[in-house]
Order: structure tokens, then sequence, then C-alpha cells
């Protein structure tokens, strides 16, 4: 399924980022850091012919020691991906996107003696995938 890799796309191309978004856990060998990544996931629901409505939580991880950089671009993508109209779609046609919901707004969650601090928020997607009989 291609959903991290269509969400980290938009998100780097259509939100201004001080630094570009990656797929990853933080590093804390470069100063600002943005990371994405996923936790565990739901099946909502599945039909008997094997297709699903899960929900996945995604989470988006920075660290500055700019703490107005890190609210003014954590802010940016919350508002980005909370739009009415936010769409993704799959280039594999792995998922249909249903709907995504903000689930925390940014919040800090640690900080250092170098005076780096990390930022979190959470967010929750709803996709459909159709059960395909692999050969």
């Amino acid at each position: 399924m291609d959903l991290k890799d269509r969400l980290t796309d938009c998100i780097n191309d259509n939100v201004d980022l001080p630094v570009k978004l990656y797929q990853s856990y933080m590093t804390n060998k470069t100063s600002p850091e943005l990371r994405i990544y996923d936790l565990p996931s739901t099946v909502i629901d599945e039909d008997y012919a094997g297709n699903r409505t899960e929900e996945f939580i995604f989470e988006i991880a920075m660290r500055s020691n700019d703490e107005e950089l890190i609210n003014q671009t954590l802010w940016n993508i919350s508002k980005y991906i909370s739009e009415y109209d936010f769409n993704l779609v799959s280039q594999n046609d792995s998922f249909s996107f249903n709907k995504l919901e903000v689930t925390t707004f940014p919040h800090i969650v640690s900080a250092d003696t170098e005076g780096n601090v990390v930022y979190l928020f959470d967010f929750k997607i709803t996709v459909d995938t159709t059960y395909k009989e692999s050969d």
C-alpha cells in the first residue's frame, strides 16, 4: 500500500516546509528535523470478499531549537490536511481515500540540554482497500 508515500509526497509538494518531511523516526542528527511515521492500524470493517475499511494513525514529529518554527510548520501541515477537499490518490490502486481526522494538535513532548524541543501531532486516515488475489 502506498498510503504513507502519497501522504508524504502530498505534504512535501503542497506545504511550505523549512526542511523536507521524511518517513522515519527522529535521528537527532540534524536540527530542524521533520518526520512522519505510522502507528498501529485498525480494521474497521471487512466483508466476505476480503474488502476492508481500515484506519491508519500517523504522527508527525518536528525537532528544532526554534519553537516558533516548529509551531508554524506543524500548524501549516495540520491546516492543509484538515481542508475539506483534502484527498489522497493511490498510484497503484491499493487504497481509496475516505477521510482524515486530526486527533491531537501540535504539542511539546520533550526537550534536551542543547535547547532542542520535539513537538508531535497525530491524525488518522480512513481508507478502503479491495481484496485482490495474488498470482
